[in-house]
C-alpha cells in the first residue's frame, strides 16, 4: 500500500529526515517540483516595481534613457 509523506521545507531536521528514508529499501524519495502559488497584493506591486527597474536600467543600458543622479535615488529610500 502507497503512502505520500510531503515534506515542506528544507531545515536540517527535514533534509536528515529524507536522507535517512533514502537509505530504507522499502522506501523511494522523490524530490517534486514546488508548485507555483497565488502572489498576495503587496508581493504583486513588488513584482510590478521591480520588472518596471529591470526595463529602465535595460534602456539605460542601451542609450534610451538616461540615468538618474544617485544622491536623488537615496533620498527617495
Amino acid at each position: 500500500m502507497p503512502y505520500i509523506i510531503t515534506i515542506t521545507n528544507d531545515t536540517p531536521q527535514a533534509l536528515a529526515y529524507v536522507e535517512k528514508a533514502k537509505k530504507l529499501d522499502f522506501v523511494k524519495v522523490t524530490k517534486t517540483k514546488e508548485a507555483n502559488r497565488t502572489l498576495t497584493p503587496k508581493e504583486k506591486e513588488f513584482k510590478k516595481m521591480f520588472m518596471q527597474g529591470l526595463k529602465e536600467m535595460k534602456a539605460i543600458r542601451e542609450g534610451k534613457m538616461e540615468a538618474g543622479n544617485l544622491d536623488d535615488l537615496l533620498n527617495e529610500l
